[in-house]
């Protein structure tokens, strides 16, 4: 595949993914009136750290479609579903973006919320950044930094 046609693929998934988390995030949900206002507007437009800024690693932080092959996870652990959230059967979602080093470590300080439909869904997805067991990208043979954004889904199990 050319690299034009891989970045052609890249922006359709880009595209499709933001598609779904529309239509995810603009249904309404049972028991979410009084959590309108923890929701924002507007999700957070997708953007790249600062190359060079991100952790004490001085190499450049490259998007999935720019890899050869793009982080990947070994081991997410338990996400663990907020009991008070859970009891009162409030689903939602929380997309946070972070980077993930040369040894598949998620850089401390580099997790950022995209978007969140209850601050507590954020949390949980963010003790479990934690603990994740990743596997760092590939570019020309090489481990490299990669920015990714992981949506975490909390629905009750039926």
């Amino acid at each position: 595949m050319t690299k034009n046609a891989r970045n052609i693929a890249a922006a359709s998934v880009v595209v499709l993914l933001i598609a779904v988390a529309t239509l995810f995030f603009g249904r309404e949900r049972a028991g979410d009136e009084r959590l309108a206002t923890a929701q924002t507007d507007q999700a957070t437009p997708v953007s790249r750290p600062d190359r060079h800024e991100v952790g004490t690693d001085s190499t450049p932080i490259y998007f999935e479609y720019e890899v050869d092959q793009p982080v990947t996870a070994l081991k997410w652990g338990k996400l663990e579903y907020p009991p008070d959230l859970k009891s009162r059967g409030v689903t939602g979602a929380a997309i946070i973006q972070f980077v993930v080093d040369t040894a598949g470590r998620v850089v401390h300080g580099s997790e950022h919320i995209v978007r969140s439909d209850h601050p507590e869904f954020s949390k949980s997805a963010m003790a479990l950044l934690t603990t994740a067991q990743l596997s760092p990208a590939i570019r020309k043979d090489r481990h490299v930094r990669q920015v990714v954004q992981q949506a975490f889904v909390f629905e009750p199990k039926r």
